[in-house]
């Protein structure tokens, strides 16, 4: 599990057609994630972690907590099963 900002995801990188569990540790109350061209997604928080269950297929999944740059991350999606 990599640690890069307010979330973490494992594994990482997410698997496509996988179970992948996002990790927040900020403050906001809920949370956003999708893959370009997908329908958002919203999560409320706590708790902090949830699940992405299957990660959808695509180039990056992005998760957001919507406060600015630093509240949104993007994670490869790897698309080998």
């Amino acid at each position: 599990m990599t640690k890069l900002g307010r979330f973490t995801i494992d594994p990482n990188p997410a698997i496509a057609g996988q179970p992948a569990k996002v990790t927040y540790t900020g403050t906001q109350g809920e949370v956003v994630w999708h893959v370009p061209g997908q329908k958002p997604r919203t999560v409320k928080v706590p708790p902090k972690t949830f699940e992405v269950d299957p990660v959808p297929h695509g180039d990056v999944l992005i998760v957001s907590d919507k406060t600015n740059d630093e509240g949104t991350e993007f994670f490869p999606i790897d698309e080998t099963e």
